[in-house]
């Protein structure tokens, strides 16, 4: 999304209102989506450790119950949002393609000088490139939102069936040490994925200026 935003405003004949306006509402609506999705797998790792506590019959205060409790529901709260704001990413992402292709374009006549100059090492080469290149970046955007979704509904629902499953001690009499121990260091590596995650505020708040991102400048487009 940053990389898309920085090219389009870089390769834009000019930073015109209309420009901003189309992509504003595409990244307000991926703030909208990613937000939760981050909140949801902050809560994640927490969730199964206190499954794994409950394996290993470690003491558990009614506080710490009920907090985790509280970790759980916000868990799947967030990601239902998330599923509940997908449908407008998508139809944003959809309807952005035909109104960042004509700001990009120009008139023909632009358009067909900015090809005929291609073969010269100038600022055209980056605009005629981003051209032909939007609909497959709108394709990748597309495609990571959906993959993005699906991950997470399969994340939740294998956090929703431990988590089930583990509320029901007697039907893990057997291994449930080794059980516990396992769902203890899974939770230790989504702990560590989580911190290495992308955060949405790295595309700005929502219905802030947008951010033209330096480490994506005069990269090909």
């Amino acid at each position: 999304m940053n990389y898309l935003i920085t090219q389009v405003a870089i390769c834009a004949p000019s930073q015109k209102p209309t420009t901003f306006a189309v992509l504003e509402p595409l990244r307000d609506a991926a703030v909208d989506f990613l937000h939760p999705l981050v909140e949801a797998w902050k809560f994640m790792w927490s969730v199964m450790d206190f499954n794994s506590c409950i394996l290993r019959d470690e003491p558990l205060s009614e506080w710490k119950s009920w907090f985790y409790a509280k970790l759980y529901a916000s868990m799947r709260l967030n990601i239902q949002h998330a599923r509940d704001v997908f449908p407008l990413l998508e139809a944003t992402i959809d309807n952005a393609e035909a109104p960042l292709m004509t700001e990009l374009r120009g008139s023909y006549i632009h358009e067909l000088m900015l090809r005929m100059l291609k073969c010269f090492p100038c600022s055209s080469f980056m605009r005629v490139d981003l051209l032909d290149d939007l609909p497959q970046l709108i394709s990748d955007l597309r495609s990571y939102s959906q993959g993005t979704m699906r991950c997470f509904n399969i994340a939740e629902g294998i956090v929703v069936r431990l988590h089930e499953f583990c509320s029901h001690k007697e039907l893990v009499e057997e291994e449930r040490e080794e059980i516990g121990k396992s769902l203890h260091n899974m939770s230790r590596y989504v702990m560590r994925i989580r911190r290495k995650s992308c955060d949405p505020l790295d595309l700005g708040l929502r219905g802030s200026k947008l951010c033209v991102r330096p480490d994506y400048m005069g990269r090909a487009c």
